[in-house]
């Protein structure tokens, strides 16, 4: 059976293998087994040539992102500080207006 695109593998739904057609089941899973090992090569072959600059640069994203987080949060409790604060001032003055 020649590979083509309405048969090369299952559709969303399982759909696609005609009943019995395991050579092109067996095709399908030969690829995708080629692509992951690739990729597989390439992460070990980044991680020799640039380990060391992306712990780096990972790094100081996490740093960066844990500051970021730190000042999200000094930012809520500011804001919740305030919104106390109003709410307090306006309280004072309502037995006032009367």
């Amino acid at each position: 059976m020649e590979e083509t695109k309405e048969n090369c593998g299952p559709d969303s739904y399982g759909r696609g293998w005609e009943h019995g057609d395991h050579k092109a089941m067996m095709w399908h899973l030969v690829k995708e087994a080629k692509a992951e090992l690739l990729k597989e090569k390439i992460k070990k072959r980044l991680e020799a040539v640039e380990g060391k600059k992306l712990d780096e640069i990972a790094n100081m994203l996490v740093e960066a992102k844990m500051e970021m987080r730190k000042a999200k949060k000094e930012f809520w409790k500011k804001k919740m500080e305030m919104k106390e604060k109003m709410m307090e001032i306006f309280s004072e003055g309502e037995g006032e207006q009367e």
